[in-house]
C-alpha cells in the first residue's frame, strides 16, 4: 500500500494498521499526519517495509512494535516522537535498516542493537540521546552508521569521533552483603583526576537525608600499573523516578508494571525540595545542582526521594550574595572553569543564553519536575 506525498492529515486510522493481509510494504510518508503511532502497528506481523517518516507524528514508539518481527526496512525519521527507544524492538531479528531520526527520542541506545546481524544501516542523528555508544554490530561500521546533533553521547568507535565517556556505574556486593552503587572514573578523560579531587571535597561535606550519601572513595594502582579511581555510593533499590514515571520506557516486558499514586508523588516531591533547600540555604556554602531531572532522582526502599549524580559540571559554588544572610557576600575572584552541561527541557532558559547559574534555575527545574510528576507532561 502506497499513500506518500499525497497531502493526508489527521491521525492514522487503526483500520489501516489492522490490514493484516499486508505483507510488502506500507508507505505513509511524506504527508501531514498527526498524534501517535496507532498500538495495532503490531498486527502487521507479515509487513517487511514501513515507512512513516516525515509527518507529524508525536507520542512514543509503540511497544507492539515488537511484534512485527517481519519488518526489514523501519523508517519513523522526521517526526515529533519522543521517548526511548523500546525494549521489545529486540524481537526484530530480521531487521536490516532503521531510521529514527531527527525526532525528540531521549535515554541511552540500547545495547541490543549491537546483536542484529542483518543491520546494516542506523541513523539515530538528531534526537537527545545520552549515554555511551556500542561498540559491536552495526556500531562498527562508521559508513552505515549516524549519530550526529546528539551532543551528550560518548564513546563508540574512535571513527565517530566522540568524546570519552567520563565514568562508569556499577552495581557491586561488597563481601558483608551489603550493595553498593561504585562510580569508576576514566581517567583518560581531560581534568578527571582534578575533578575527582574536587568532587570528594565537595561531596564529604554533604549530609542530608535525600541527597545519595557518599559511602568511601579509592584511589590506588591497579595490577597494570593504571591509576584507578572511584566512588562508592550508597544503592538506591527502586531506581531513578524517571522508571517510575515512564516505566514503559525503561523496564523489561517480564517486569511488573510501576506506578505512583498521589501520596508517593506529593513525599518525593517534598524529598526533592527538602534537597534543593539544603543545597541553598543551609550548606556552608551554597551550592547550585543545575541537572534536576526524574534519571537524576532515586528512590530507596521505602520510596525515599535521594538527588544523586553530584558530577562536577553540575555542582558549583555561588559567586552571589545569598539573599538572607550578609555572611554569604559574594567573592569576585570566585568563579568556576566548569560549563554547565543541563538537559534541554530543565534547565532554565537563560542558561542557553550564557547567564550565570544561579539557585532559581533550580527552583525552574524542579517546577518542570513538579509538571512531569502530576501533570503527566514529558
Amino acid at each position: 500500500m502506497n499513500l506518500n506525498e499525497n497531502n493526508l492529515s489527521g491521525h492514522i486510522p487503526k483500520e489501516v494498521m489492522g490490514i493484516t493481509s499486508l505483507n510488502i510494504y506500507l508507505d505513509l510518508s511524506g504527508n501531514g499526519l498527526t498524534g501517535s503511532i496507532p498500538m495495532e502497528v503490531g498486527m502487521l506481523e507479515h509487513l517487511a517495509v514501513l515507512d512513516i517518516s516525515r509527518n507529524k507524528l508525536s507520542g512514543k514508539i509503540p511497544e507492539s512494535f515488537g511484534k512485527c518481527t517481519s519488518l526489514i526496512y523501519l523508517y519513523l525519521h522526521e517526526n515529533l516522537l519522543r521517548g526511548t527507544i523500546p525494549q521489545s524492538l529486540s524481537s526484530l531479528r530480521a531487521i536490516s535498516e532503521i531510521d529514527v531520526s531527527s525526532n525528540n527520542l531521549s535515554g541511552k541506545i540500547p545495547t541490543y542493537l549491537e546483536g542484529f546481524h542483518l543491520l546494516n544501516y542506523l541513523n539515530l542523528s538528531f534526537n537527545d540521546l545520552e549515554g555511551q555508544v556500542p561498540v559491536e554490530g552495526v556500531f562498527k561500521n562508521k559508513s552505515g552508521l549516524s549519530m550526529m546533533g546528539n551532543t551528550r553521547l560518548c564513546g563508540g568507535i574512535p571513527q565517530l569521533n566522540l568524546p570519552r565517556c567520563p565514568s562508569n556505574i556499577y552495581k557491586k556486593r561488597k563481601l558483608s552483603r551489603r550493595t553498593v552503587a561504585v562510580k569508576v572514573l576514566n581517567l583518560q578523560t581531560s581534568k578527571a583526576s582534578k575533578s575527582f579531587i574536587a568532587e570528594c571535597k565537595a561531596l564529604k561535606s554533604l549530609k542530608h537525608r535525600n541527597l545519595v550519601k557518599l559511602i568511601t572513595v579509592c584511589s590506588s594502582i591497579d595490577f597494570q600499573q593504571n591509576e584507578f579511581k572511584a566512588l562508592v555510593y550508597e544503592y538506591m533499590p527502586n531506581g531513578s523516578l524517571e522508571e517510575w514515571l515512564h516505566p514503559s520506557d525503561s523496564i523489561n516486558s517480564g517486569q511488573e508494571q510501576r506506578h505512583l499514586n498521589l501520596i508517593q508523588r506529593v513525599n518525593i516531591a517534598v524529598d526533592v525540595a527538602n534537597a534543593l533547600d539544603y543545597l541553598h540555604n543551609l550548606c556552608h556554602a551554597s551550592l547550585v545542582y543545575c541537572d534536576l531531572k526524574p534519571t537524576n532522582i532515586l528512590l530507596d526502599t521505602d520510596m525515599t526521594a535521594h538527588v544523586g549524580d553530584f558530577g562536577l559540571a553540575r555542582m558549583l559554588q555561588l559567586a552571589i550574595s545569598h539573599p538572607f544572610s550578609s555572611s554569604r557576600q559574594a567573592n569576585s575572584s570566585e568563579t568556576s572553569s566548569i560549563g554547565i552541561r543541563g538537559t534541554i527541557g530543565y534547565a532554565a532558559p537563560e542558561y542557553g543564553m550564557g547567564s550565570e547559574v544561579s539557585t532559581f534555575g533550580d527552583v525552574y527545574s524542579y517546577g518542570i519536575l513538579l509538571l512531569e510528576m502530576f501533570d503527566h507532561r514529558e
